[in-house]
């Protein structure tokens, strides 16, 4: 073998190591969406496509993964896709659909600290009662913000709706939930009066709630709202929206309380050592504190020798030094805990 094909092989050998190594903390996972495409816009839908390919992939990751709940899957998790290619992609019956794979990057997906800034639920509803059928946006949207304020987020419920006939039946909310990924249903029957008073008009909503999970049926919630404003229309959304902001609170007192991911906080000094450059320690703790691992930090003192941070974490002391154990291989530190100093050593970098 001349020297040529030997260097050619020793780069092959290495690429393939280096490409183990940055995929040893991926997970490998697929999904698929489809967009329809709105007044000739075919980018926008491709767009739409991709995006609900890749957010259906970190689903498809989360029903998979043993004792874990499907969180609401938000653009905000799209970070943790580290790579992605699109297996498919056609146009039928005016709507783009897209097949993605994609590597999932485990070690940031290993703790719900890393993901979810705030706890959430997912949740789709409907409206029915005695509706003005052109008031029925504005309702739905307004009932999406109020929900929104305790913590229920609708980003299905477009897709929920679409999903059923005209004059859906509850079976067929059942049932458009059940096929569905969200957590929650809310079936809203408003009953609306509205009282001209001169120039205003005073109203009073009421407002039957029955909430549903994955298995269980809850107790319907009766909640009243009342408005006075200069529209008819406006009244009665401003009474809806009262309505909605009172069951959600009964709901989350007695019902679905959110889930619990506030931790108590722990300050350590870190202590670096043994670097080639202080810029590479900044990089590392810059890394920590985006996936979350350090809640903040700020720096004390550094010198060629070494690097102080104060730094403040949510997580236990044998969950951080998991953490840091699982990540060690990429950056070439050993990690220990002293008292309130964590002690990162980077000689196995430097060697």
């Amino acid at each position: 073998m001349n020297l040529m094909k030997k260097t050619i092989f020793c780069l092959l050998i290495i690429a393939a190591v280096f490409a183990s190594a940055q995929n040893a903390h991926a997970v490998f996972v697929e999904g698929s969406a489809g967009a329809v495409i709105h007044e000739g816009n075919v980018k926008a839908a491709e767009q739409a496509a991709r995006e609900g390919a890749l957010k259906n992939a970190m689903r498809n990751f989360f029903s998979s993964a043993d004792n874990t709940s499907v969180p609401e899957i938000t653009a905000e998790f799209l970070k943790f896709i580290t790579r992605y290619k699109i297996t498919s992609r056609y146009v039928k019956d005016n709507t783009v659909f897209y097949s993605v794979s994609a590597d999932v990057d485990e070690i940031a997906m290993g703790n719900l600290n890393y993901y979810i800034r705030e706890a959430t639920n997912s949740v789709v509803f409907d409206i029915t009662g005695k509706l003005k059928e052109d008031l029925k946006p504005t309702l739905l949207k307004t009932a999406s913000e109020a929900l929104q304020q305790y913590r229920f987020t609708a980003g299905n419920n477009q897709n929920f709706l679409a999903e059923m006939p005209d004059n859906p039946k509850q079976t067929d909310m059942l049932a458009a939930f059940s096929s569905g990924p969200a957590q929650f249903l809310f079936i809203f029957t408003l009953n609306a009066s509205t009282k001209p008073e001169g120039e205003i008009f005073n109203c009073e909503a009421e407002l039957y709630v029955k909430p549903y999970s994955r298995d269980k049926e809850f107790t319907a919630v009766k909640v009243t709202g009342k408005a006075v404003q200069e529209t008819d229309d406006l009244c009665i959304t401003e009474a809806f929206r009262s309505s909605v902001l009172t069951a959600a609170d009964y709901i989350r007192t007695n019902f679905i309380p959110l889930p619990e991911t506030v931790n108590t906080v722990t300050k350590y000094s870190v202590r670096a050592v043994h670097f080639s450059k202080f810029a590479d320690v900044k990089a590392f703790m810059d890394f920590l504190k985006r996936r979350e691992i350090v809640k903040d930090y700020n720096i004390k003192t550094f010198s060629l020798e070494e690097a102080i941070f104060d730094a403040d974490t949510v997580f236990s002391r044998d969950s951080l030094l998991r953490n840091l154990d699982e990540l060690k291989g990429r950056y070439g530190y050993t990690a220990r805990i002293e008292g309130d100093e964590l002690l990162l050593d980077f000689s196995a970098g430097t060697e």
